[in-house]
């Protein structure tokens, strides 16, 4: 089932700036969803835990798509998915945590993105990889897909304390 029009997946985990995506999107008059699960045939840009879709099928199915990694620093992310998971006040999935899942979430990451990164390898022209905490990043995102409207902020990205250690 080929779709002709243009579709954008940021498929990076979350705590990669997804709401600044789904933001960017809607600001360039786009319709865009940003939550765990994706309707696919309802919107044009999906922004939320792009690691829990599967990329391949969403490729086969929509050939004109436009894949975007979202990364950012290692010891950041880890950081901002443990603050993530202490905002509630019972276990959830990032808290509490733990040496095991901090060492299984850094393992599945590296597997993700090697397994893009090869899947992509051919059809380079299919993917943007963007590290959310270079400068500029937002304009650059612009530039790679056309957008006029470059001029928003990183919403929710919160710079990490590094004072800040995950002991475990």
């Amino acid at each position: 089932m080929d779709k002709s029009y243009k579709k954008y997946f940021v498929i990076g985990f979350n705590k990669t700036a997804t709401s600044t995506f789904h933001s960017l999107f809607l600001k360039n008059n786009l319709t865009s969803q940003h939550k765990t699960k994706w309707n696919t045939d309802e919107y044009a840009c999906f922004s939320d835990n792009g690691n829990l879709n599967n990329y391949k099928e969403l490729d086969l199915k929509y050939k004109n798509s436009i894949f975007i990694l979202n990364v950012r620093e290692l010891d950041k992310w880890l950081i901002s998915r443990f603050k993530h998971g202490l905002r509630g006040c019972k276990p959830n999935w990032a808290h509490p945590y733990t040496r095991e899942k901090c060492i299984k979430w850094i393992n599945y990451r590296e597997k993700y993105h090697m397994e893009i990164l090869d899947y992509f390898t051919e059809r380079p022209e299919k993917i943007i990889i963007v590290n959310i905490e270079r400068e500029g990043w937002i304009k650059y995102v612009c530039s790679q897909l056309h957008f006029k409207n470059d001029r928003i902020e990183s919403i929710n990205v919160v710079k990490t304390n590094y004072n800040v250690r995950l002991y475990m």
